[in-house]
């Protein structure tokens, strides 16, 4: 089972990582890079480069044994010495190692790179267009040839000529002319050439993208840097105003409604629909620390297992250095708090005691979850 775990990431390695990989398989691209070609410094020093770094809030999806292995990383650093290390740290050292990887084989795949010209139906790239733009197509068609495509059943289909057409060139990697030229030969029926079965290739990827899975990613990347575009220009506090405006939903009388909706349920879904997305974009109203000490008496008070307190602070702090304060980022009555949206009581008399109590049943209530 995997959840959203937050870490505090270089953004820039970040937007670069996204670039180079199909943004809705970062999280997966990551967890298999660290499980399976990540190497921790034998230098421990090495970890110091990212201690002092210009960071940024960011959700990995991850599941348990990476998570575990995070740790083991984690222990590792602070049994040589580094008692600074936590997981952010850590992560920021495997995502750094993962751009590099990412940016070789980016160079390698450079060199391959040959811009063939096709002829397509009329109006096919002004289709393709609608889902995607000019600068993406290449990558697109590159990657779908690579891991999704393959060739119509309908030879007949494939051999016809469009009567209309039009011409525009695609940067191919020599391992998609290989694969295409592959299946040319495999099925082994004249007028079945290169151009055609791109023809063939596009016309299923428009139809790929035309789904609502696929134009669902689509609209949130384009939503996203709307969102980063309006921040620039008028300010967080100004966003965070007009998105929660945009979020209001009309009251029941105005529509038409199925009885057996549950409206509120729908409010509420897409209200944290909306917070997680300004949540990713670190987009929030303010922050509080929350201190050790506090965190450590109101423990005390808490109807919990009195064996299983102590635990429950170290848990708590676990990647929070001594004499350092839980950060605490708010966002409309709400903190993202280890992949989970914590709601507390904005009215509270102790604000910093209200997010401590909610911290720590928060902690307490996945310490009880886990098998």
């Amino acid at each position: 089972m995997k959840k959203n775990v937050g870490f505090s990431l270089q953004p820039d390695v970040v937007k670069k990582i996204k670039t180079l990989v199909n943004r809705n398989q970062y999280s997966k691209n990551v967890r298999n890079f660290l499980h399976g070609q990540y190497t921790f410094p034998s230098n421990i020093e090495e970890l110091a480069a990212f201690q002092h770094t210009k960071t940024s809030f960011d959700l990995l999806r991850l599941d348990k044994d990476t998570v575990l292995l995070l740790d083991e990383y984690v222990r590792r650093a602070k049994a040589r010495g580094y008692n600074k290390a936590n997981r952010s740290l850590i992560m920021r050292h495997v995502l750094a190692q993962f751009l590099k990887q990412l940016d070789e084989k980016s160079q390698e795949s450079t060199k391959r790179i040959r811009r063939i010209p096709f002829y397509f139906q009329e109006g096919t790239s002004e289709t393709l267009y609608h889902y995607i733009s000019a600068s993406d197509r290449n990558p697109m068609i590159n990657q779908f040839i690579l891991d999704e495509y393959k060739p119509s059943n309908d030879t007949n289909k494939l051999r016809t000529r469009p009567t209309k057409t039009e011409r525009f060139t695609v940067a191919l990697e020599e391992e998609s002319i290989q694969r295409m030229d592959q299946f040319v030969e495999e099925i082994g029926v004249k007028g079945v050439t290169r151009t055609a079965l791109m023809r063939d290739a596009v016309d299923q990827l428009i139809e790929s993208l035309s789904t609502s899975t696929s134009n669902k990613i689509i609209v949130e990347q384009r939503l996203e840097a709307s969102i980063t575009e309006y921040k620039k220009v008028f300010g967080e506090k100004k966003l965070s105003e007009k998105l929660n405006k945009m979020s209001i939903v009309p009251e029941e009388d105005n529509i038409k409604v199925d009885k057996k909706i549950d409206i509120e349920e729908i409010k509420q879904s897409a209200q944290e629909e909306l917070w997680w997305k300004l949540v990713q974009k670190f987009v929030f109203e303010n922050h509080i620390d929350v201190r050790r000490s506090l965190v450590k008496d109101l423990i005390k008070t808490r109807p919990y297992d009195e064996k299983s307190k102590p635990k429950l602070l170290d848990d708590i702090f676990q990647d929070i250095g001594k004499g350092k304060k839980l950060r605490i980022y708010l966002l409309h009555g709400a903190f993202p708090f280890r992949g989970k949206r914590v709601s507390y009581n904005t009215k509270a008399p102790d604000i910093e005691e209200e997010i401590a109590k909610r911290v720590i049943d928060t902690v307490w209530e996945m310490r009880r979850s886990k098998p």
